[in-house]
């Protein structure tokens, strides 16, 4: 164990990135750059001395596989990963992804917007002429068609939210349990088609929460597709909700492949996907992001957990009361992605879904 830590001492001292290095909950070692983000802190040191309020983030690492959550260090807003053996842990930090380039952001999916209606117009009276007569080769390719117009409601919903800047919520409350059970519902015997199962855990009893719906589905469903798409056939999807004070943590876990522990720090860094994570799975990189600015804009962190070749829980912890002196509007909003009028579960899921779900003949458009 000693060569492996010092083994560990000469690869962080060349790393670029901060780095941390920790045995038995205790710092064992910084290199330079960690040390330039934080020159008060020295081996011997405690977690709580590193990362302050999220130590308790930090020590729900298992000893396996891989941790990410969100810190403060220095004043600078980070991502820290943690992964190792045993008792060692080696926290890595990098910078959290930023809401660069929103107004471009924007206006791209602004101009994307407007042609779809165009086409989302004229979609209804074409499509169903394909349906009399024609046989199911041509079927199937107009149900691929119907998708890629979901697929593209769906980056460009995504991509409105994440470019607005500072986020405004329309807080409802609600039972939560009941409002999860009909989401679960609605979303349930589509997962049955792609033969996984949708499990939810709720709480016993009520479970009243002054919270945003129509931002937390987008939410709950951009974590559900990730775990579509990396759930194998015959897999188990969890959903579960436990209510902890002011706040309440909701989890949605899958049983796949896992997030390789070197990968773990990209998954928020949109322009990282296409080279450091090319696994087409990953789509544009916006579901992510997209979920944690809407848990920050509840007061809450979000948190990932992940083994490789065992599954990922992405775990979110929501601040459920409004604070005093926050407006709390009651009115409907229209969120980007239901401006079309389109079933928002079948946009938030095209990219995890098989084009049969997208058949003209069983989906409204």
């Amino acid at each position: 164990m000693e060569r492996s830590l010092d083994t560990l001492r000469q690869m962080i001292n060349i790393s670029p990135l901060a780095q941390f290095l920790f045995t038995g909950g205790t710092l064992a070692a910084v290199n330079p750059e960690a040390h330039r983000m934080l020159p008060g802190v020295q081996p011997g040191d405690s977690a709580a001395a590193v990362f302050g309020d999220a130590e308790e983030d930090f020590l729900r690492f298992s000893g396996s596989g891989s941790i990410l959550f969100p810190a403060d260090l220095g004043g600078f807003r980070c991502d820290v990963t943690v992964s190792g053996w045993e008792d060692v842990a080696l926290a890595t930090v990098t910078a959290a992804a930023e809401d660069q380039d929103n107004i471009t952001m924007l206006s791209l999916a602004e101009r994307v917007r407007q042609p779809m209606a165009s086409i989302l117009s004229l979609t209804p009276k074409l499509l169903p002429l394909l349906e009399d007569g024609q046989d199911k080769r041509t079927m199937d390719r107009a149900a691929e068609v119907n998708q890629g117009l979901y697929r593209l409601l769906q980056i460009t919903g995504n991509l409105e939210i994440y470019a607005k800047g500072r986020m405004t919520l329309q807080r409802e409350t609600f039972d939560l349990g009941v409002w999860l059970q009909k989401l679960t519902d609605s979303i349930g015997p589509l997962l049955e088609k792609m033969d996984r199962k949708l499990e939810l855990q709720r709480p016993e009893g009520a479970c009243m929460c002054d919270l945003d719906p129509q931002h937390l589905r987008i939410a709950l469903l951009n974590l559900v597709s990730n775990a579509i798409k990396f759930s194998q056939k015959g897999g188990t999807i969890t959903l579960s909700c436990q209510r902890k004070g002011a706040k309440v943590w909701l989890t949605v876990r899958d049983r796949g492949v896992g997030i390789p522990a070197d990968q773990m720090g990209l998954v928020f860094q949109r322009s990282e996907h296409r080279g450091l994570l090319p696994d087409p799975r990953w789509g544009v990189g916006m579901g992510l992001p997209v979920t944690r600015k809407i848990v920050e804009a509840h007061g809450g962190r979000m948190l990932l957990e992940s083994r490789e070749g065992e599954g990922t829980s992405v775990h979110l912890a929501l601040n459920a009361r409004t604070e005093p002196g926050q407006l709390s509007l009651r009115s409907p909003v229209r969120l980007p992605v239901d401006s079309s009028g389109i079933d928002p579960v079948l946009v938030l899921l095209a990219d995890a879904l098989p084009a049969s779900a997208f058949d003209t003949r069983s989906v409204d458009l």
